[in-house]
């Protein structure tokens, strides 16, 4: 059945009623990483220099965010606060701006920004429209429609294979360097992304989440002959935001690499797209996969 009008109002509310100025800011980044943008920081504070987030869009340009928060959705933003943004982008020699708000933004209001600001490409994002483009997104609708987006009731697993390039073959870390120096490298894994927890295994993933993989110029027992490929698994929790991934990846690659896989002078390292369970609400259980990319480490003498 078809959600009404009524029915956003209704989440509007419980929106606002779960979240404040702080979890807003992490729901811009998930919305902005979500969009494609990478490089998502929250610079909210003072001498943030009137923004809240920064980050570089999926065309390659600087981009400014600025959110504002009400306790009552009904209300709508001034004009005095609407004016934060161009000055942002002003400041930071930026044209691209997003003002993102759980309340409303008058179309005068709007007008008034776009004719006195023509140069400036900017975006606006009020209450209803903000609840239904969340509404779009499993992953958004998962953690701030149905779930209350203060917690991160969700585990996000990170597979990642690792390949001698002498031979082509592939190289299980667990199983080639030893339970002990693998234990290692996890609970140095386990300090740098604190207070992420983080639990490690070896487990099967499917060629999905790797989307430049190739097979073996001869195949083998871990790739090529199921139709799983034989990994490893990095499974995660508590991260603030899924724009913290790309981050993460590059950290597990790098652990591994100084920690684990010591005795191997050349080899590639590719940590696949992750996969986020919600375990909570209408969607628990459910594995949704993000629309991020893979990331590799190549390793030289």
């Amino acid at each position: 059945m078809p959600l009404t009008a009524k029915d956003d109002r209704d989440l509007l509310l419980r929106l606002t009623t779960t979240t404040d100025p702080a979890t807003l800011l992490e729901l811009a980044a998930d919305l902005l990483s979500i969009r494609g943008h990478t490089q998502i920081r929250i610079t909210d504070g003072p001498g943030d220099g009137a923004r809240d987030l920064h980050s570089i869009d999926d065309t390659g340009n600087l981009h400014v965010t600025q959110c504002k928060y009400h306790r009552d959705s009904n209300l709508t933003v001034s004009s005095r606060e609407l004016a934060e943004l161009p000055i942002a982008l002003s400041k930071f020699d930026c044209v691209r701006g997003l003002f993102l708000t759980n309340a409303n933004i008058s179309p005068q209001g709007k007008r008034e920004y776009l004719n006195d600001y023509p140069r400036l490409d900017h975006d606006f994002l009020d209450g209803l429209s903000l609840i239904r483009e969340l509404r779009v997104d499993p992953f958004l609708n998962a953690r701030w429609v149905e779930g209350d987006g203060t917690s991160w009731n969700f585990t996000i697993t990170f597979p990642f294979i690792v390949r001698r390039h002498s031979d082509d073959f592939p190289i299980l870390p667990q199983l080639s360097v030893g339970p002990e120096r693998f234990e290692s490298a996890v609970t140095g894994l386990r300090k740098k992304l604190q207070p992420i927890v983080v639990m490690a295994s070896t487990g099967f993933a499917g060629e999905e989440f790797f989307p430049t993989y190739r097979e073996p110029r001869i195949p083998c027992q871990e790739e090529g002959l199921f139709p799983q490929l034989r990994c490893t698994l990095i499974k995660c929790s508590g991260i603030r935001s899924i724009s913290e991934v790309d981050q993460i990846q590059n950290t597990i690659a790098r652990t591994f690499s100084e920690s684990a896989i010591t005795d191997e002078t050349h080899y590639s390292i590719c940590v696949g797209i992750p996969a986020i369970v919600p375990l909570v609400g209408p969607s628990s259980g459910t594995t949704i996969h993000l629309d991020a990319d893979c990331f590799a480490l190549l390793v030289t003498s």
